[in-house]
């Protein structure tokens, strides 16, 4: 009976992961600990979820950013810079935009040049959402979907603190790479935009 519940828990844990329903206006609320959001004060990048192995990514991070929170959503909307600063990004183009809030862009690998298509949606208030374009065809990352969050930092106008959650489906050579090359790895993912954005943030 135990080995049912636990393969049945661990099918149901699957299938949520393999959901990639695109968000129907605003992303769910994430609600950290006492003590995850006294790390977050502290500067720490925090793990929220951390789902990295195979074919199917997941995860979710928590930080501060010494900026106010316009500042970081002038990094994130500026899809331009991505190759400069996010991670295993080559390339980003905007190839459609439908009015002020919904950006399409071709995002094109740092070392393989695969293609996948995002749809992102920038409301500018306090979240963002993305989901894959299934209307292009995609070769690196099949299916993604994720938000972001920015909200001024509690008693700190000048910062804010960084909610970043995604879940991705990647081709198996995109997510264990050949010979070193295309290999995907979600904490250093979270490790490289958590430094990057903060720095260009507070630069600005």
């Amino acid at each position: 009976m135990t080995k049912f519940l636990c393969t049945l828990s661990m099918l149901l844990s699957l299938s949520a992961l393999a959901d990639f329903s695109p968000y129907m206006g605003e992303p769910p609320m994430v609600h950290l600990t006492s003590a995850q959001q006294a790390d977050v004060a502290a500067g720490k990048l925090v793990f929220l979820i951390e789902n990295t192995k195979g074919e199917f990514n997941e995860g979710s991070v928590a930080f501060r950013v010494n900026a106010k929170p316009e500042k970081v959503w002038k990094v994130l909307a500026d899809f331009s810079q991505y190759a400069d600063w996010s991670y295993r990004v080559g390339d980003a183009k905007v190839y459609k935009q439908i009015g002020n809030d919904t950006i399409f862009v071709d995002f094109t690998t740092d070392r393989l040049s695969k293609h996948y298509y995002v749809m992102n949606k920038f409301p500018m208030k306090d979240w963002s959402t993305w989901a894959t374009d299934h209307s292009r065809s995609n070769d690196c990352v099949l299916d993604t979907v994720g938000f972001w969050r920015v909200q001024e930092a509690p008693g700190n106008p000048n910062a804010s603190d960084v909610i970043q959650y995604g879940k991705l489906q990647l081709t198996s050579l995109c997510a264990n790479g050949v010979f070193g090359i295309g290999a995907f790895n979600a904490r250093d993912m979270a490790n490289t935009i958590h430094r990057n954005l903060k720095a260009r943030a507070e630069a600005l």
